[in-house]
């Protein structure tokens, strides 16, 4: 169940990487750069971008802190097992 739990954030994890990573187009289907500004600088985007990108990455935030606590808590349960048989 573990594995299954830690598959499942890490395809979620790639999901949200993959919006986050500067993949943001405007509204319109025009590239950033046709419009004679690079992605790369965030005064460049509108707000409506911005907001959803904060969204993202806080998402993304969100998911790998949960990750880590279930696997500390695994971490936890696997050490108290151990100590248990000795």
């Amino acid at each position: 169940m573990g594995f299954a739990i830690t598959a499942l954030t890490a395809a979620f994890i790639c999901d949200v990487s993959a919006q986050t990573s500067g993949n943001v187009k405007p509204s319109n289907n025009v590239g950033l750069k046709s419009q004679g500004k690079t992605k790369d600088n965030p005064g460049s985007m509108s707000q409506e971008q911005q907001l959803k990108l904060q969204k993202n990455m806080d998402q993304h935030s969100k998911v790998l802190e949960t990750t880590s606590n279930v696997m500390k808590k695994k971490s936890d349960s696997h050490k108290g097992v151990i100590q248990n048989m000795k």
